[in-house]
């Protein structure tokens, strides 16, 4: 277990017990074996599954999912999906902030033309006139 990733980890740790087993014999593994193996051992079990699935086990699975895709592939893909989910929002939230500097700046641009004109307004005003 502790060469899989957190996340990985947690994944696997919230998996009950049965799904553990479920998934085992799926990918191939002695189903008498999965079935009297306690907690701990199902766990480690999955853990070197997912880290290097034998080859074995691979092939017996049929190696794919629907899709033609292996849960590794899958995953990868869901990262993948993942990443670009997270960039994506990170652009968004870079636009507003730009549109968000854009409008200070014209706020700020047009304080600095009203103060001006004023200061233009009180000038010509305080000139005596002939």
């Amino acid at each position: 277990m502790e060469k899989l990733t957190s996340k990985q980890q947690t994944e696997v740790g919230k998996m009950s017990t049965e799904r553990l087993r479920i998934k085992l014999a799926k990918a191939g593994y002695d189903e008498e074996t999965v079935a009297t193996a306690d907690r701990t051992v199902l766990l480690n079990m999955y853990a070197e599954y997912l880290i290097a699935p034998p080859e074995m086990v691979a092939v017996a699975a049929g190696g794919a999912t629907k899709g033609g895709m292996t849960e590794e592939e899958l995953d990868l893909r869901l990262q993948e999906l993942e990443l670009k989910k997270k960039a994506e929002e990170r652009a968004e939230r870079e636009y507003q902030q730009r549109e968000k500097e854009m409008e200070l700046r014209k706020k700020a641009d047009k304080r600095a033309v009203k103060e001006k004109e004023e200061e233009m307004e009180l000038q010509h005003v305080s000139w005596p006139r002939m």
